[in-house]
């Protein structure tokens, strides 16, 4: 005697369980606690005040999810087409594309947080030193060099965080 259909109707079965189990999963039930905390079961509670929360799934359409991308970030997978620019957007190399001022807008923001975290490291310090190069000594500075420093920072800060 085959056993091929007792294997087919027990992964059917088996099948079905999971199918089933999967759809029991999806009810999600909400509460709220005698503190007044809210709280959310796979499982209704008994109390007298679980609501049955309604669950839409929908799949997710990718099309949209790229337009939303590409509003949000401004980039495409089209190449770089050059664009009618002022004189002041030209280099040696003609003129820039969207994603050069996209590189440039990256690299200042980057340098712009790496120059408020030295000035407020500048600030928190209460003794600031240089390392020799060539020894490996401390220098300590003293308080106009100190202030020299901080007067320094801020003044790129401005420069790069317009």
């Amino acid at each position: 005697m085959d056993g091929t259909p007792r294997i087919a109707g027990l992964a059917l079965t088996l099948g079905l369980s999971i199918f089933a189990s999967g759809a029991a999963a999806s009810e999600i039930y909400r509460y709220t606690d005698e503190d007044g905390n809210i709280h959310f079961t796979d499982r209704p509670t008994g109390q007298s005040d679980v609501e049955r929360v309604a669950i839409v799934s929908r799949p997710t359409d990718d099309a949209a999810v790229q337009q939303r991308y590409e509003a949000r970030f401004g980039e495409s997978d089209e190449p770089d087409v050059e664009v009618e620019v002022a004189q002041e957007d030209q280099d040696e190399n003609g003129p820039r594309t969207r994603n050069d001022h996209l590189v440039e807008a990256e690299q200042r923001a980057r340098a712009c947080a790496e120059h408020r975290a030295r000035l407020e490291m500048l600030d928190a310090a209460r003794r600031l030193y240089r390392e020799d190069a060539s020894t490996g000594e401390r220098t300590y500075l003293d308080d106009d060099q100190i202030e020299e420093a901080r007067a320094r920072e801020r003044q790129l800060v401005a420069d790069t965080c317009d």
